[in-house]
């Protein structure tokens, strides 16, 4: 997955979403686990590997039942505080953001940054994802999908450019360009 890195010319804040055939970010049960195969999260460890923190917010944490990442510190950000975390997770394990007032994304990103330099890797569902895309110019999306359609037909739903795709080990892999 190192080649991604020259490939999409990365930089110190990513995010990434697997996508099924129809652009869904989720599956049957919920959440993404039935969507991407090994390339997938394979992938998804490459992002990790390289920053410093991974940011996700409580309803991803707790849809997806989080747990910690070996290389990365974990930040949830959610207004509900401890609430916001699941049963896989402890409050003095992460970082809390939000609890206390509401945190938009940029000054989470801010916040983090500040506290540890270095990467960070935004682990959102669309929402989230695309309300960080309009607040932060400096955020590179990239969409994965085991089939060819996922992240065209996630783009068109949500108005999104895309770059060039790029096959890794059966998976499409791209990056969102802009807004359509």
């Amino acid at each position: 997955m190192r080649e991604l890195e020259d490939h999409f010319n990365l930089g110190n804040l990513t995010a990434s979403l697997v996508l099924g055939q129809a652009g869904n970010h989720v599956d049957v049960n919920g959440n993404s686990k039935l969507l991407g195969g090994p390339a997938d999260l394979e992938l998804l460890k490459f992002f990790r590997s390289r920053s410093s923190w991974v940011l996700t917010t409580g309803a991803t944490a707790r849809a997806e039942r989080y747990r910690i990442p070996s290389k990365a510190k974990l930040a949830v950000l959610s207004r509900q505080g401890e609430l916001a975390l699941p049963e896989t997770l402890g409050a003095s394990e992460v970082t809390l953001l939000g609890s206390d007032f509401p945190v938009s994304i940029a000054s989470a990103i801010e916040d983090l940054e500040n506290l540890n330099p270095g990467g960070i890797h935004l682990e959102f569902g669309p929402q989230t994802l695309l309300a960080a895309l309009a607040e932060i110019d400096r955020l590179q999306i990239i969409l994965s999908s085991e089939f060819e359609t996922g992240a065209s037909n996630f783009a068109e739903a949500n108005n999104l450019v895309l770059g060039k795709p790029q096959v890794v080990d059966q998976l499409f892999i791209t990056q969102v360009t802009g807004r359509a």
